[in-house]
C-alpha cells in the first residue's frame, strides 16, 4: 500500500510496528492519530518495516492487516507511546490483527 510521505520537510522515520490508518480523502496509508481527521483516527494496520524517507512523496511499503502482533512493540506515530487498550480494541475491530502480550521465558539448561 502507498503510505503517504506527503509534505515531509526533511528526513522523516515511521517505526516499525507503527499503528497506521487510511487518509480518507488521498486513499493514502498514514500513521494513526487518535481523533484524526478524514480516516486518519481509524486504526487499520501496522507497519511491517521502518520507513525512512528523505524527501517529500509517497512509499509504498508493506504493512500487517491481519494476523498475530505483539501488542507491546506497537506504537503511536504521534506521541512515540504504545496504543491504549482502546486504540488496540479499534485495531482488532478494523482489521483481522489480533494483539497478544508476549513474553519469554528462560528455561534452564
Amino acid at each position: 500500500a502507498p503510505v503517504d510521505g506527503i509534505g515531509v520537510a526533511g528526513d522523516l522515520t515511521i517505526k516499525k510496528g507503527t499503528v497506521m490508518a487510511r487518509n480518507a480523502v488521498t486513499g493514502n496509508i498514514v500513521p494513526y492519530v487518535a481523533f484524526g481527521p478524514v480516516g486518519v483516527g481509524t486504526p487499520i494496520g501496522v507497519l511491517d518495516v521502518e520507513a525512512v524517507y528523505t524527501v517529500t512523496g509517497d512509499k509504498r511499503l508493506p504493512i500487517a492487516r491481519s494476523g498475530i502482533v505483539d501488542g507491546a512493540k506497537l506504537v503511536v506515530h504521534a506521541t512515540g507511546a504504545a496504543p491504549t487498550r482502546l486504540e488496540k480494541d479499534e485495531l482488532m475491530k478494523n482489521s483481522g490483527i489480533v494483539c497478544v502480550d508476549v513474553s519469554t521465558t528462560a528455561r534452564a539448561a
